[in-house]
């Protein structure tokens, strides 16, 4: 229910941040990865921190559903903002990070859709994380 709302309050299609969370976390609001990612929508600390100082929150925790769903619901929007709306790049920036996206979206030169990116230069994982969140979605309409 937190995702629904806040997906709404940020002009998120529900489906789309519901499928990152069960993606990330299997809906689960209380889970930490080894790499350190914490709640539903399995944010770093430290993207954590910029975000939440960019919304100006005080008093936030990663370990509160209702904060977890609206920074990761953010940096996602921003993420979207950023690769002007090309879910597939937002998705594998949101899992590998936007440094690694620029650069395989920048790699030689060529002309390719954020599809063909994914595809075609994005670490196995990354691949497999963008597919199955969008393959997700469709439980979720």
């Amino acid at each position: 229910r937190v995702v629904r709302e806040v997906a709404a309050e940020l002009g998120l299609a529900p489906d789309l941040l519901l499928a990152v969370a069960r993606q990330e976390s299997h809906l689960r609001t209380h889970v930490r990865s080894e790499k350190g990612a914490v709640g539903v929508l399995q944010v770093l600390p430290a993207t954590g921190q910029e975000v939440a100082g960019r919304l100006r929150l005080k008093g936030w925790s990663l370990d509160n559903p209702q904060d977890n769903a609206r920074i990761g619901g953010t940096y996602l929007k921003e993420l979207l903002t950023r690769y002007e709306g090309d879910e597939s790049l937002a998705l594998a920036a949101y899992h590998a990070g936007p440094g690694r996206v620029d650069a395989w979206v920048t790699k030689d030169g060529s002309r390719l859709t954020g599809s063909e990116v994914v595809e075609q230069r994005a670490f196995t994982e990354t691949r497999k994380y963008v597919r199955e969140v969008l393959a997700g979605r469709e439980e979720w309409r």
